[in-house]
C-alpha cells in the first residue's frame, strides 16, 4: 500500500522540490499551501499518513495547527521542517517542535536522503 504525505508549504518552489523527492521515492503526495485548509484535507483524505509541515508558514509559526492535527488525527504522523523563521536558532526550533509533540524535525537546508530517512523512521 502506498503511503500518502500531505505537504504544507507556502513556498511554491520548495513544495515542488519536496513533492518531487517524495514521489520519486514512491509516496503519494497531496500539496497544500494554505494552513486553513489542512484540517479539511485530512478529513477528506483519511489515507494521509504523514503531514509534512513548514512550521514557519508565511513568516508566522504554525504550532497551533500542529496541535490541532495531533488532537484531531492522533494516528497521523507529523514531520516539521523549519528554517528557524529567520530569527530562531536551530536549537530553539528543535525545542519548540518537541514541545509541540511532532514526530520528527528537519532543519533547512536538508538533503534528500535525510528527508527520506525521517519519513521512513516515522512510518516504521
Amino acid at each position: 500500500m502506498t503511503q500518502t504525505i500531505l505537504i504544507v508549504e507556502d513556498d511554491p518552489q520548495m513544495m515542488e522540490v519536496l513533492a518531487t523527492m517524495l514521489q520519486r521515492a514512491g509516496y503519494s503526495i497531496i500539496t497544500q499551501p494554505v494552513l486553513g485548509d489542512v484540517i479539511s484535507d485530512l478529513q477528506m483524505n483519511p489515507d494521509i499518513n504523514v503531514v509534512l509541515l513548514d512550521i514557519w508558514h508565511g513568516g508566522s509559526p504554525a504550532f497551533h495547527l500542529l496541535d490541532r492535527i495531533k488532537a484531531t488525527f492522533p494516528a497521523v504522523k507529523t514531520l516539521i521542517i523549519s528554517g528557524g523563521g529567520g530569527f530562531l536558532s536551530t536549537e530553539a526550533s528543535f525545542a519548540i517542535a518537541k514541545l509541540a509533540r511532532t514526530d520528527a524535525v528537519l532543519m533547512k537546508p536538508f538533503t534528500r536522503s535525510s528527508l527520506l530517512s525521517e519519513v521512513s523512521k516515522i512510518l516504521a
